[in-house]
C-alpha cells in the first residue's frame, strides 16, 4: 500500500542528502577560487603598477591579466554549479515553480496586463 510511495520518497532524500554534500563541497571550492582570484587581481594591480613607475613592461600585465582571467571563469562555473546545486536541492526537498509563462519575469507579466488593460480603456 506505502510502498509505492515510500520508494520516491527515500530516493528524493538520498538526492537531498547529496546535495547537501555536494553544496558543502562547493562552497568551499568557491572560497578558494576566490582567493586564488584575489591574490592574482593583486598580481594584475602590482603589475600595472610597476610598469607605471617604468620598472617592467606592458608584457609583465598581459601575463598577469591572462592568469587571472580563466581563474575568474573557473569562480564563475563554480558558482553556477553550487547555484544549480541549491536549485535541485530545493527540488529535491518538495520545492518548485508556478510561473504561467517561464520565459516573462512576474514583473514584467504584471505590467503587460497592466497595459492590456489600459488599451482596453482607452489610456
Amino acid at each position: 500500500m506505502f510502498t509505492g510511495k515510500i520508494e520516491p520518497a527515500a530516493g528524493e532524500t538520498i538526492v537531498a542528502v547529496r546535495g547537501v554534500a555536494a553544496l558543502e563541497k562547493l562552497a568551499g571550492s568557491e572560497a578558494e577560487q576566490t582567493r586564488s582570484v584575489k591574490a592574482l587581481e593583486k598580481s594584475v594591480q602590482i603589475s600595472s603598477d610597476r610598469y607605471l613607475y617604468g620598472l617592467s613592461s606592458y608584457f609583465e600585465i598581459l601575463e598577469s591579466q591572462q592568469r587571472l582571467y580563466p581563474a575568474q571563469y573557473a569562480q564563475a562555473q563554480i558558482r553556477l554549479g553550487r547555484l544549480l546545486a541549491y536549485v535541485q536541492l530545493y527540488k529535491s526537498l518538495g520545492g518548485g515553480w508556478n510561473l504561467k509563462d517561464p520565459q516573462e519575469p512576474p514583473a514584467t507579466a504584471a505590467a503587460t496586463a497592466e497595459r492590456a488593460g489600459c488599451a482596453e480603456k482607452q489610456c
